[in-house]
């Protein structure tokens, strides 16, 4: 059975994949799930309430939550966090609901960088 914790290392593996292979856009969709994942894999370890009949937190409330929730972690780590997550959540609207925006190899590798940080700022294995 999956939980968060696989879905952030498979998501993060496959943006790797993806970007290698030239595949920009998809490869940014699934480097934002991937620390999207990560953050409620950390949200839910303590005990984060999600919206009802959700099972995670909502896309744009997560960078919220992170600064309200995950307080066991320093300022600066939860501000890095926010801060890539927003990055990374403005990236995905564009990859995968404006069919017009074009993609680039260093879009891609921009968040796969950015969706590592937020794995390391959160302290979930990479």
């Amino acid at each position: 059975m999956a939980d968060w914790g696989m879905l952030a290392q498979e998501n993060l593996g496959a943006a790797g994949e993806l970007l290698r292979s030239g595949r920009f856009r998809s490869s940014v969709s699934r480097a934002y799930y991937a620390a999207f994942s990560a953050a409620a894999l950390e949200l839910e370890a303590v005990r984060t309430t999600f919206p009802r009949d959700w099972d995670g937190p909502a896309h744009a409330s997560v960078p919220k939550l992170i600064e309200r929730r995950l307080t066991h972690l320093p300022a600066s780590r939860r501000h890095d966090a926010k801060r890539s997550m927003r990055l990374l959540y403005n990236a995905r609207l564009g990859a995968d609901y404006m069919p017009w925006q074009h993609f680039e190899r260093k879009d891609a590798s921009e968040a796969l960088k950015h969706a590592t940080l937020v794995f390391r700022r959160l302290e979930v294995k990479l």
